[in-house]
């Protein structure tokens, strides 16, 4: 029989004491680990709910005061204008008036919201919206204007006349047509039986283009003399001027300028140029000066509506004297295919320079 002694001897001995099992000692392992998470859920829970409930306080304070959180702020560092970039557009103004306010508002010729005094009678805009007329549609704001295509245009010249055997039926297809057309006249042959023809040219919205006064080539063409050249243009322009009120603008060289040569065109349009002329040839010639074999009505139509190239703008030549009968059969077909082929018509003082 061991005596107290003795077992205390053997406990500090052997290091066993009053825990002498394994199960024992697990058990207070999990007993310890479960205190020190206890510690650290509360030193992390503890300060959060604190934080929480006073942000929910918070909030509660705003939303009795009728507070509201803008998302705009929340998320920009400054916020957003209440001018809308679409005001010019919405409104139809803007433009080259309109300036840049350094405060990054939009002034559009006039003062903006800001600078008004509150309207007690008005009501605010529940949606938020701005001044925009009722019915517009921002979406269609931003769209952007596509410009519309100028149209193409078609110039009918008739050289050479009037004559009482052509001209008067040119003129009715030209009414019926709505169409107006420049006419490159020769004064010298004007007689008392055009006269009325001369007035109904200018009274109808037509051109009168000079094309010299006699059109006789050894006088508008002499190499020793441009004094020639310049009283055939002065010619013809005081004579429609002082008998019809019709002042030229327009001006055509008998023959055209294809291979006459720079040094009988330079003078001759320097001379142009100072009398305020602008002068023009064509693109297309009708044939209608050819022999007949070569002028009928359906060479006409071909050879004018097979070379228009779609062009944006056309001159076609034409003449007109007693024996032109070709020339006024064909221009009903011509000026429809013209017109299918996207051309207007038009005169040459309005001629689109470049």
């Amino acid at each position: 029989m061991k005596t107290d002694k003795q077992e205390n001897k053997i406990q500090k001995g052997t290091g066993q004491g009053f825990i002498t099992d394994a199960g024992t000692r697990r058990l207070i392992a999990v007993l310890a680990i479960t205190a020190i998470m206890m510690i650290v859920f509360s030193a992390i829970y503890v300060p959060y709910k604190n934080q929480a409930d006073a942000g929910a306080v918070r909030e509660n304070n705003r939303n009795e005061a009728g507070e509201t959180n803008d998302i705009k702020t929340f998320f920009l560092p400054y916020t957003i204008p209440e001018t809308s970039l679409l005001s010019d557009s919405v409104t139809g103004q803007g433009g080259d008036n309109d300036t840049n306010d350094p405060a990054g508002q939009n002034v559009s010729g006039g003062q903006d919201d800001q600078g008004k005094q509150d309207d007690p009678n008005e009501q605010d805009d529940p949606g938020g919206q701005d001044d925009r007329n009722e019915g517009d549609d921002p979406k269609d704001a931003m769209v952007p204007e596509i410009p519309e295509e100028p149209a193409k245009i078609a110039y009918i010249t008739i050289d050479d006349g009037p004559s009482r055997a052509i001209t008067p039926g040119i003129l009715d297809l030209l009414a019926a047509e709505d169409i107006k057309a420049t006419f490159f006249t020769i004064p010298q042959q004007a007689t008392a039986d055009v006269d009325e023809i001369y007035k109904r040219i200018v009274n109808e919205g037509h051109e009168i283009g000079n094309h010299t006064y006699t059109h006789r080539y050894r006088q508008v063409y002499d190499r020793s003399d441009i004094s020639l050249f310049e009283s055939e243009v002065v010619g013809a322009h005081d004579y429609i001027e002082e008998k019809y009120g019709y002042t030229m603008v327009s001006f055509r060289f008998p023959g055209g300028m294809m291979g006459r040569g720079a040094s009988v065109l330079d003078p001759r349009k320097a001379i142009l140029d100072e009398l305020g002329y602008k002068y023009y040839d064509w693109h297309i010639d009708s044939g209608d000066a050819r022999p007949a074999l070569e002028s009928t009505v359906p060479a006409l139509v071909e050879r004018v509506l097979t070379n228009t190239r779609n062009r944006d703008q056309l001159i076609v030549l034409f003449h007109d004297s007693w024996d032109k009968r070709t020339t006024l059969q064909a221009l009903p077909e011509i000026i429809e295919g013209l017109r299918k082929q996207g051309y207007v018509f038009d005169i040459l003082r309005n001629y689109r320079e470049g």
